[in-house]
């Protein structure tokens, strides 16, 4: 499971630092702990959240990194960074907001956003993708299935 992968950094991580002006946990980087409302880097894109967002799942990577079992790298701003596809992660962050897995019509990443679920370790999030998945074809609003296109028969005289 994802406890067993996250053992060594458990063993190795201290605990987390809490502060009187907030929710806060040590980043593993510099000792300077994270505190409300934390600000993610996800490959160049800059996401300002939760701690409670980001650890809504305790198992995942996330929550392992925001409960000082994994170590936080930090940009030259002081954001959390995270080397990963800044565009799909907004998903990831709605979801753990939500609980719900909202994509927009259209949306045609559903591949890379199953690969970024898996990198995160969000077992709820893979586990409603791997529906989707294999659902079929989607408009991904309210499940909707996209209809089928017309088939276009050519019918033509026969020749007398």
């Amino acid at each position: 499971g994802l406890s067993e992968g996250w053992g060594p950094f458990r063993q190795t991580a201290p605990s987390p630092v809490s502060a009187s002006d907030g929710p806060s946990v040590y980043d593993g980087d510099d000792g300077t702990p994270v505190r409300d409302p934390v600000s993610l880097n996800v490959g160049g894109q800059v996401y300002t959240t939760t701690l409670d967002t980001l650890t809504r799942y305790r198992d995942s990577m996330l929550g392992a990194m925001f409960t000082g079992q994994i170590p936080a790298l930090r940009d030259r701003r002081g954001n959390v960074f995270i080397d990963r596809d800044g565009n799909v992660f907004r998903h990831i962050l709605n979801f753990l907001r939500s609980g719900a897995l909202d994509l927009p019509r259209g949306f045609k990443e559903l591949a890379l956003l199953r690969r970024e679920a898996d990198f995160f370790q969000i077992r709820p999030l893979v586990e409603e993708l791997a529906h989707l998945e294999a659902a079929g074809p989607l408009s991904l609003r309210g499940g909707d299935r996209v209809p089928e296109p017309p088939k276009l028969y050519q019918v033509s005289p026969k020749p007398t």
